[in-house]
Order: C-alpha cells, then structure tokens, then sequence
C-alpha cells in the first residue's frame, strides 16, 4: 500500500505509514488506550524507534570499557526497539509505545553499565600508574 502522504510502499496490512505516520486506510482505526480506555486516532502520536544510541553502545562497549554486559542490553534496546515499526504497521499503538519504552530502558542500563566500566577502568588505570610511579622512586 502507497502512502498518499509521503509515497512510502507499505505493507498491505498496514494502518499506518511507516515513513510519516499518517493513517492509511478511509476507515478509522481505534486505539486501545490501556490507562482509561478511550479511542484515539491521533497520527503524531505513532511512536519511532531511533537505533543509533544502541548502535553506539554496542561499538564503545566492544571497543573501549562496558565489555559484553553492556553490549547485550544495547543489543536486548535494538531487538525490543525493531518490534516498534511492527505494531505500528499493525496499528497497535499501545504495543508499539510498550516496546518503545522497553527499547528505551535497555539503553539507559547499556550506558549506564559503560559509565560503570569506564569509571572502574579509570580507577585501576591510576592505580597501576600510582605503584609504578612509586616503584620508580
């Protein structure tokens, strides 16, 4: 199906476009709202995932100090965060804002786990140079 908005080739199956979030069917498609349960059919409400801090994540935790955990909870962000594009092809936006924010949660621990890394990193860096200083002397 070919957004009218934007021209972006979407599945057929799709409520929404995946390129600009614009409706793509005539009929209305009603929202659960988990919290209260009311219908909504707002489009700047269709959630996006954005990988590159995952990405980003996953390359300094492999490269510089997070070691593996902190890879794997970017890795664990970039599984939950494709899912988003999914629900929001099938309309399900309550399910597509879950995962987003699931996908955003990852993230934060895999940054968190890096600081962690680069902080202990640092600690035992000035260690080993404070016995060497005080082995030269």
């Amino acid at each position: 199906m070919i957004c009218k908005n934007c021209n972006k080739d979407n599945n057929d199956e799709a409520k929404f476009c995946v390129g600009c979030g614009a409706k793509l069917e005539e009929s209305q498609v009603i929202i659960e709202n988990t919290s209260n349960n009311q219908s909504s059919n707002n489009v700047s409400e269709v959630p996006e995932y954005k990988p590159t801090s995952a990405i980003i994540a996953i390359v300094v935790s492999f490269l510089c100090c997070g070691g593996i955990i902190g890879g794997i909870f970017a890795i664990l962000s970039l599984v939950e965060g494709s899912k988003v594009k999914t629900f929001v092809e099938q309309g399900n936006i309550v399910a597509a804002n879950a995962s987003l924010a699931q996908a955003k949660k990852w993230n934060k621990i895999s940054w968190i786990i890096i600081a962690v890394f680069a902080v202990l990193l640092f600690i035992w860096a000035t260690f080993i140079l404070g016995i060497a200083i005080l082995e030269a002397l």
